[in-house]
């Protein structure tokens, strides 16, 4: 179904009507095999979770479930799926397949603040059951709980339901209502990084890089790991062989971003000091190394960083001095930090004040970005403690650092299991400076998905920067954004595009505005640029049901609007040349892009004579009629004088020569006109 889209200079509305589909849960029937389900053991339970290709229900696969003991709690032994777009209030239908030779039951839950259940009781064949409930709140998880021993098959698994059973969904854009400045979206060039400047395909690399994705933010890693450090100091022989390649490939990284685009900002962070000054003289876990008086190596660590500074070859913007501060494994390179010294552990805030006083003095300081903390919930050396509020509540004072940054991996499970709490308590407990999120991906977060975190972000976190993972990885990678085999060969992949969405078109110092009324399975954030010339509105929709929203933008002129969308293997389509008369189609399960330049509307008053209300809009010698919003005509006439005299009020549609409508709001209550976004007082 296709809709028309109206436009006005101080409404612009877009009727969406989005196709229906038939159900909410992607990959209900695990042709996917696991993807968007996750399998818990917990407590005493044992029990192993498989996929059945033979006894199948339909298509290839169904799921095995071994429970050999039953946990104590009927939640010990669950398979939960990572969310699906459920609005409050509305009645939904669950209907699946299952089977259990030994004839067990299990149950199934909605939940996530709220909870609701019913239990199944499976017999030896396949049968259908079915669960009509009505959604306590937005954004449930499905769970089955398998509290009984025994073996269990089910396949087949639906939602369906109405969700825009409320009719279309208003959304409101407001330029007057403005939260945080933006810094921009961009990704990491890290592990296999080396990969991308020895390629044959490099040029193309770069372009898709540094140009296309018009990224704002590139985080690159610190490599500076000389053998023998601090005795010898050349960057020539690294700790790890692999190091050098990386640490030259940084710096390439680093001036092909900033010369094709000069704005680029460049954060630099490091995942540990060195191992001479790691208390276990490894590069991984541990933590920062004692004098032989059993002081801190503080100044130690200060002086690694004038010497990194000295030998990469370039100056970043910004610095972290710490990946992850409470995070250790054997894996990689890790040091381990708490918010304040204690006898065991470095102060994290004494290592900011020796690091930033030993830099301060030099001709380009870099800005310094801390605590980078690992999540924003229970500290891992301390769960009764926030990590992300207890490492920056030493730092909230010191104005030495520019901006706070956070990685959200105890979301690591899916998109259904984020905390807007946790991310207001950024907004709210530390809103006096920029926060960036500067690390994140996960296999259980899929193009859409991660748009919805993002927005998530930008909207209940007031985020200034978004910095996606893996902006590059090896060819294994589902989740890299570009994937990059050993001989250079590369793939553009999903991810990417859903970066675009955001850092194409909003770039550092636009400022986010308000955009209400969006609902669980949509939401939309808005953007509008330094010199107030353009808009940019994204768009998340999650359902696959029928959607009608109409979007509107208060007060501000409008000159054209285009648009890009992206759906599964349907990336970033261009929708340019979106004017009057002309329609829009947007699918379920879409990002949708609309930028929207805005234009200057010229008023000048003319004196009120007789009691009738009158202005004049420029050019003021041509034919000038007036609409309703609906499109009828009201008015016409031709000359400098508009008579607005016995109006009802409300909004209008006012042409003028050939000129687009430009949108009038009339208040003759209040002996207020609007055109445009100039304010004329009728007197």
């Amino acid at each position: 179904m296709k809709v028309k889209i109206l436009f006005s200079l101080a409404l612009l509305i877009y009727p969406v009507i989005i196709v229906a589909q038939t159900n909410l849960l992607t990959n209900g029937g695990f042709e996917n095999e696991m993807e968007n389900w996750t399998h818990l053991v917990a407590g005493d339970g044992e029990a192993t979770f498989s996929l059945e290709t033979t006894d199948v229900q339909s298509g290839a696969n169904a799921l095995n479930v071994e429970v050999e003991r039953a946990g104590t709690d009927a939640w010990d032994i669950q398979s939960i799926h990572s969310g699906w777009a459920s609005v409050q209030g509305q009645e939904y239908t669950l209907t699946f397949y299952g089977k259990s030779p030994t004839g067990s039951s299990l149950r199934m839950v909605q939940q996530n603040s709220t909870y609701s259940s019913r239990d199944f009781a499976l017999s030896n064949s396949w049968e259908e059951h079915s669960w009509t409930f009505t959604a306590q709140e937005d954004d449930l998880q499905l769970k089955i709980h398998f509290f009984e021993s025994g073996t269990f098959l089910v396949d087949e698994f639906v939602i369906s339901g109405e969700d825009n059973a409320g009719g279309a969904i208003p959304i409101t854009i407001d330029p007057s209502s403005r939260y945080q400045e933006m810094v921009g979206f961009g990704g990491a060039l890290t592990w296999h990084s080396d990969r991308i400047t020895r390629s044959p395909h490099k040029e193309e690399l770069f372009t898709l890089l540094f140009e296309e994705l018009g990224m704002d933010v590139l985080r690159l890693k610190n490599w500076y790991y000389p053998q023998d450090y601090p005795t010898s100091k050349s960057s020539q022989t690294m700790e790890v062989d692999w190091f050098r390649p990386h640490f030259v490939a940084a710096q390439e990284l680093f001036e092909e971003a900033k010369s094709r685009n000069p704005e680029i900002e460049v954060l630099l962070s490091s995942w540990g000091p060195p191992s001479s000054l790691k208390s276990n003289d490894d590069l991984s876990e541990g933590t920062l190394k004692k004098d032989d008086s059993g002081n801190f190596m503080y100044s130690e660590f200060a002086q690694y960083w004038v010497d990194v500074l000295d030998s990469i070859g370039f100056t970043p913007d910004y610095i972290s001095i710490q990946n992850e501060p409470g995070f250790t494994t054997e894996n990689w390179t890790t040091c381990a930090w708490r918010p304040t010294e204690t006898s065991e552990f470095p102060g994290f805030d004494i290592a900011l004040d020796s690091v930033y006083g030993r830099i301060s003095g030099r001709s380009d300081v870099p800005k310094i970005i801390a605590p980078e903390t690992e999540n924003i919930g229970q500290a891992i050396w301390d769960n009764s403690i926030n990590t992300f509020s207890s490492m920056n509540e030493p730092l909230s004072t010191k104005d030495y650092i520019d901006a706070y940054g956070y990685h959200i991996y105890n979301f690591y499970n899916g998109p259904g299991t984020i905390d807007a709490d946790l991310l207001n308590m950024i907004r709210d407990d530390f809103g006096n400076k920029p926060n960036w999120m500067t690390e994140f991906s996960s296999t259980n977060y899929d193009w859409l998905a991660t748009a919805h975190t993002i927005q998530q972000n930008l909207l209940e976190a007031n985020t200034s920067a978004y910095i996606y993972w893996e902006l590059m990885w090896d060819e294994e990678s589902d989740q890299a954004m570009i994937a990059v085999d050993t001989d250079g060969n590369y793939q553009v992949q999903s991810h990417y595009y859903t970066i675009k969405h955001f850092s194409k078109y909003i770039h550092q110092g636009y400022h986010r505005i308000a955009s209400s009324g969006a609902t669980g399975q949509l939401s939309a954030s808005s953007f509008i640029s330094p010199d107030e010339t353009s808009i940019t509105t994204v768009l998340v929709n999650r359902s696959p049901l029928s959607q009608e929203l109409t979007l509107s933008h208060a007060g501000v002129g409008v000159k054209s609007v285009k648009g890009y969308q992206s759906v599964e293997d349907q990336w970033f389509t261009s929708l340019s040349g979106i004017d009057l008369g002309e329609d829009l189609v947007v699918p379920g399960q879409s990002l949708t892009t609309l930028v929207v330049e805005l234009g200057d509307t010229t008023v000048s008053v003319v004196p009120r004579n007789s009691g009738v209300r009158r202005t004049s809009v420029s050019p003021s010698n041509e034919e000038w009629s007036l609409f309703s919003i609906r499109g009828e005509l009201v008015r016409r006439g031709t000359g400098q004088n508009i008579n607005f005299n016995n109006l009802a009020t409300g909004l209008y549609w006012l042409r003028v020569g050939r000129e687009k409508p430009r949108a009038v709001r009339i208040n003759l209550d209040r002996n207020v006109i609007e055109v445009g976004n100039k304010k004329i007082k009728v007197r």
